[in-house]
Order: C-alpha cells, then sequence, then structure tokens
C-alpha cells in the first residue's frame, strides 16, 4: 500500500485551505501531492490511499475539484470526532433551527440573518456554493463561529470573548463535543462522556483526558493508526514543517518519499522537518534547481535525490494566433529589481514599432493592490524613459484581448494576476511569447508553455527551454530588442519553436511521469 500524506493546511494550522467564494485566493489548491495522487490514480499504478492530518470538513468539495472524489482516504480529525458519515449532505442554511422573527438579508457576498431589528448571524459559502461558515452575533460583536463540514453538521464550533477567538469545540455529527481546544494555551481537554476515537471500524479509548497540544493528541491517534499498516507499506509525504516532527517521531524504519515542492520552500527547510528528512529513504524535488537547496536543508544525509516534474505536458492548441493583438507575457515576481526597468523599458520601446503587441504582465501574488502596485512600477519606468505612462493606466473596462472594438487602444501593460492553475491555463493560452527571465523560473508557466508550443525567452537553460529550439536565451538583457521580433515578426521562427516544443513535451508526458514514478516506488522497495 502507498500512503500519500499531502500538507494541505492554512497558515502553517491543522486546518484546511477553505474560503469563501468571493476572496481572491492567497495559494493554489493544486500541489505536488494533488498531481501525484491524480496520476497513481488515474493509471491504478498501485494500491493507495491518503492519510488527512488537517482538519478538512469540506474535503469532499475538494477532492471533486481535483477529480479525485472517489480517492480512499482516512481522515485523523474524522477519527478523533468520531465521524462515519462518507458521504456528502445537500442541505440549506434555511435548514437549520433559527430564533423566530428572524429575517434574512441577501448581500452581493452573504446572507445576513437580522433578529429584533439587530444582527443576529452572518451566513457564509465556500466556492461550490456550499455553505461552510455561520458567525454568530450578539450587540454587533462576535461571539460565535460555526464551521459545518459538507457531510450536513457542524464540524468546528469556535466561541469568542470580546471578539477574540477563546475555544475550539470539535464535534460529531450528532452535535456532542468530543473535544475543546483553548486557543491561547493550545491545551486541548477530551469530553469524560466521550472519550474514544474511530480506528479500523471500532472505538478506541484515549491514553489521556488531557493534552498539552492538539500535535500530541495528533500523534497517539496516528501511531495507533499506523499500527495496522504493514511492515512494506510506503510513506509518500509532502515535505512541510506542519507534521515534520510529528512523523518524523512515529514513521520509525519505514519506506518514506520526501516530496519537495517549490510553491512550499519557506515551509519544508527549517530544523522542524529535520527529524522526518533524517528517516526518508528517497527525496523527489520537481526542480534541478530546488534539488541544490534541499542538500543544504538540516538532516540530509546524501539520500538519493530525484526530480520529477508534477506537472505533465499535454498537446493544447493556444488561441494566440487567432488573436488580432500579439500577447507578450512577462513573468514578474521572480525578476530582479535591477532588471525590471531595461525589461520593461525595452518592451516600451518595443510596442511603439509593433502597434499590435500588449504586455500581460504575470503574477501569482494575491495582494489585492497587486495589480495597482505593479502598474505604478512600471508607469515610473516609462516616464523615467520618456516613454508614453498611459500605457500601463490602470485597470479598467476592456476586452480580454487588449481590445476595445477591435481597435487599438492606449493601454499596452495589463496585470494577470493568476493564483491557481485554471487562471493561469486561460491566460497562458492567449499569449503569442513567453518571458520568464527571473532567477527563479515558474515551473507551471514553463510547461504550459511547452504544452501549447509557445516559445520562450530566459536568462538561463533548464529541461523545459533549450535555446535555439523552443526558444532563446539571453546572455545579457540587451539581447531582448533582437529576440522580440525574431518571433513576433516572423512566423517562420514562431512556428519552428512550436515544433521544439511539443518535441522537448515528450520528456513530461504522463508516460514519462509514470515511468519515473514507478523507479522511485521500485527503487524504495528493494
Amino acid at each position: 500500500m502507498l500512503y500519500f500524506i499531502p500538507a494541505w493546511y492554512r497558515d502553517n494550522e491543522w486546518k484546511e485551505n477553505e474560503q469563501f467564494w468571493y476572496l481572491p485566493k492567497l495559494v493554489t489548491e493544486c500541489d505536488d501531492t494533488v498531481k501525484e495522487v491524480q496520476l497513481f490514480y488515474r493509471n491504478e499504478l498501485c494500491p493507495m490511499e491518503l492519510l488527512l492530518l488537517s482538519h478538512t470538513p469540506n474535503l469532499r468539495h475538494f477532492l471533486h475539484r481535483q477529480g479525485l472524489y472517489h480517492v480512499t482516504y482516512w481522515s485523523i480529525f474524522d477519527s478523533m470526532q468520531g465521524i462515519r458519515r462518507r458521504s456528502v449532505s445537500v442541505f440549506s442554511f434555511r435548514d437549520l433551527k433559527w430564533p423566530e422573527g428572524t429575517s434574512f438579508s441577501y448581500s452581493g457576498f452573504a446572507v445576513l440573518a437580522y433578529l429584533h431589528g439587530e444582527k443576529y448571524a452572518k451566513v457564509e459559502f465556500g466556492e461550490d456554493g456550499n455553505m461552510i461558515q455561520v458567525d454568530l452575533y450578539q450587540e454587533d460583536t462576535l461571539v460565535r463561529k460555526n464551521v459545518y463540514d459538507d457531510r450536513g453538521f457542524i464540524s468546528l464550533t469556535i466561541l469568542y470573548e470580546n471578539g477574540e477567538p477563546k475555544w475550539e469545540q470539535y464535534l460529531d455529527e450528532k452535535g456532542d463535543w468530543r473535544f475543546i481546544r483553548d486557543v491561547t494555551s493550545g491545551q486541548v481537554d477530551v469530553n469524560p462522556n466521550h472519550g474514544t476515537y474511530i480506528l479500523s471500524g471500532g472505538e478506541v479509548a484515549f491514553q489521556k483526558s488531557h493534552y498539552l497540544s492538539i500535535e500530541e493528541m495528533i500523534q497517539e491517534v496516528l501511531e495507533q493508526n499506523l499500527l495496522h499498516t504493514e511492515a512494506s507499506d510506503i510513506f509518500l509525504v509532502a515535505a512541510h514543517r506542519r507534521h515534520g516532527k510529528v512523523l518524523g517521531n512515529l514513521l520509525h524504519n519505514r519506506s518514506i518519499i520526501l516530496c519537495y515542492f517549490k510553491n512550499r520552500r519557506e515551509l519544508e527547510s527549517g530544523e522542524e522537518l529535520k527529524p522526518l528528512l533524517e528517516k526518508a529513504g528517497i527525496l523527489v524535488v520537481d526542480t534541478a534547481a530546488h534539488q541544490e537547496e534541499v542538500i543544504q536543508y538540516p538532516g540530509y544525509h546524501g539520500q538519493e535525490i530525484v526530480t520529477i516534474t508534477p506537472y505533465d505536458t499535454r498537446l493544447e492548441q493556444g488561441i494566440s494566433q487567432t488573436l488580432h493583438v500579439q500577447n507578450i507575457l512577462l513573468a514578474f515576481d521572480d525578476l530582479h529589481p535591477e532588471d525590471k526597468d531595461p525589461v520593461i523599458t525595452i518592451l516600451g520601446q518595443y510596442m511603439g514599432d509593433n502597434p499590435y503587441a500588449m504586455v500581460h504582465i504575470f503574477t501569482r501574488k494575491a495582494g489585492y493592490q497587486r495589480p495597482y502596485e505593479i502598474l505604478n512600477e512600471v508607469r515610473h519606468i516609462l516616464m523615467t524613459h520618456d516613454l508614453d505612462p498611459e500605457m500601463a493606466r490602470d485597470q479598467e473596462e476592456v476586452s480580454e484581448n487588449g481590445l476595445d472594438e477591435m481597435t487599438i487602444c492606449a493601454k499596452r501593460f495589463f496585470v494577470d494576476q493568476c493564483v491557481d492553475e485554471m487562471s493561469c491555463n486561460h491566460t497562458i493560452r492567449m499569449q503569442r511569447l513567453i518571458l520568464d527571465l527571473g532567477a527563479n523560473v515558474d515551473q507551471f508557466l514553463q510547461i504550459e508553455a511547452i504544452s501549447m508550443g509557445i516559445p520562450q525567452i530566459g536568462m538561463r537553460e533548464n529541461q523545459y527551454l533549450k535555446n535555439g529550439k523552443n526558444g532563446r536565451v539571453l546572455s545579457q538583457m540587451e539581447d531582448l530588442r533582437e529576440s522580440l521580433p525574431y518571433y513576433l515578426e516572423s512566423r517562420k521562427h514562431w512556428n519552428e519553436a512550436m515544433i521544439w516544443a511539443y518535441d522537448i513535451g515528450r520528456n513530461f508526458s504522463m508516460e514519462n511521469l509514470l515511468e519515473q514514478w514507478r523507479g522511485v516506488v521500485e527503487s524504495i522497495e528493494y
């Protein structure tokens, strides 16, 4: 059996990432574990199961969005809360017991409940339209927050004092509290009337009635669950400091594949992960550059490191050649501050010669002010070099291709804020050329460019960019002046790069990734 242990945590807590539907995504849902589970499950590579260490009341909705609804899983919080129900339940906020005289007001974001003219509750919804939370108020002060499970019951109640969270009560599906956590001290008390957890269909008594932390409680239950696994089982663990110490203490003499992912870099390099890293048999990283960093992490002692991209290539057709404009995507987040001035200047000057060129500045950062900050920075650079700052005026109502009624507009710089992979895919398919000129290239961006046959320009060659084939590698930033018209004003050069991109993409096909993973699994088995 292959057990996947993901790092699906919010803000380094033992909680899921589910958020209100109207808030912009702060992190992408799609990580290395999602891609690995998709690959193994859809190709029936081996028997597998998810081991979930976070409180995930909306897990079924998350798995459905990722095409993994039927994957077998074991949730440690379901075990500790005594929850046996598995299927999703359709329910409405109107199914709740509201005080007589409650009236509802429908805002553009949430549903507000009023009692005798005063705000009584606020109902929040998730991305799929499901109710995920109800906030309760007294005299306009938050006193309780009920977090709903997608199986049709309250999973967690947070009690507030003076507007601050004080207690977290974790409930079973009947509404009885199983354990309560003091938010300030972190200590946990078990309900003496429900002092058991579920394991392999039966009930096991907690060893203590009081725990110093939720981690101590999780470690006890997980240790008992691991007793039901086989010595030959393999654990594929996402590197994350949240569970590093717990798993490091428990996975003695077990076969461990530890996976490192660029987007978690700051959460996988500390001392908290050292106990687990010391016990890992094989390390899997997403890029060769990341491999060099992992070697420096505390706890590394010369284990084999394998580089496997979590993303596979697919033969897709972009739509850039059907558009009236030539979209240039500029990856902005990892662009060195000293390089921003020459890059923006070169692009601004080139657009003076090519009236059909448009620049789409690509950012993964989710801050609300992020687009305006980028455009202000671009405007300042343009003015410094006597270029028209109106090319980077504030975001406004224009078509997605940068045109108003098929006429060239003054605005030439756009900001595409893409956190999740779906928005990235939508943006990339409209681009004629990809510029990723930073030190740390965006792996998903490069894989998508290969899949769609879009030429790339970068500062260094890697497994996704081959100089003179699917793009160009610049020896200095000034070489960008020549490279822009090379691809944008010559269909011949563009087509050659597209053919090379599709050829390089074969190295990252699903079949190749499967072979790589088979090699890793067989290696740790034998």
